[in-house]
């Protein structure tokens, strides 16, 4: 719900949009998480913020 409402507020980072896609797979909601890791790589910025969010998507792919 908090990420949601940040969402509503206009707060729309990369940060964000890979926190919601780690909170949809340990919720086993696997349908999400590629849209939102598109997202989040959509609103990164910098090189740094991009390697996170590939780096999370490696971390996941290995579970």
């Amino acid at each position: 719900k908090f990420y949601r409402r940040l969402l509503q507020m206009g707060v729309a980072t990369s940060a964000i949009f890979t926190n919601i896609a780690l909170c949809c797979f340990h919720a086993q909601q696997y349908d999400m998480i590629v849209a939102c890791f598109l997202k989040a790589l959509g609103c990164a910025t910098t090189d740094d913020e991009r390697a996170e969010i590939w780096y999370n998507i490696g971390e996941m792919a290995l579970v």
